[in-house]
């Protein structure tokens, strides 16, 4: 899985700015300070745990920088219990309705190209098989049928994106 997310993000570049806004406060202000600073594959297990919200902080191409970076770390360290994961999947777990997504879904999911979604489906079928995962048969049936719908969403397979974001 290592090589397919390397393969499927590479084109995927630290954006100059992680967020649209200003920071909320210095907390805000110090997590962005050290995502800043991560520019490898692999997130620190430490900043995972402690940040598992640092989703919620950055926009749309910071979203798409950091996502397969999460991702395989977790996948790496087999650390499927990881909160930023479960969060990522609770984004996924919505009707597969276009017209139920909101701005924050929006801003970040319908960014990946088709290789990416196909990478993230790959995640969930992962995330299904290992005994550590909390969610329910449900939760992941319904992420994956956004995921599907993002995918049919997509205008072909080997869609390259028009921007580095």
């Amino acid at each position: 899985m290592k090589e397919s997310i390397i393969n499927a993000f590479s084109h995927r570049t630290l954006p100059e700015s992680l967020i649209g806004t200003q920071p909320r406060d210095t907390t805000d202000r110090s997590v962005l300070e050290s995502l800043q600073k991560l520019n490898d594959w692999m997130i620190p297990i430490s900043f995972l745990e402690q940040e598992y919200d640092f989703f919620t902080l950055i926009d749309g191409a910071a979203f798409c920088y950091f996502l397969p970076r999460t991702m395989l770390t977790s996948f790496n360290e087999n650390r499927p219990d990881l909160l930023v994961v479960d969060s990522l999947i609770s984004d996924l777990d919505r009707s597969p309705r276009k017209d139920y997504w909101d701005k924050y879904f929006i801003d970040r999911w319908p960014r990946l190209t088709k290789p990416e979604v196909a990478v993230v489906s790959d995640l969930i079928s992962w995330l299904s098989h290992t005994k550590d995962w909390a969610h329910n048969e449900l939760s992941l049936i319904r992420a994956m049928e956004t995921l599907d719908l993002l995918a049919a969403y997509k205008a072909s397979d080997d869609e390259t994106p028009t921007s580095t974001g």
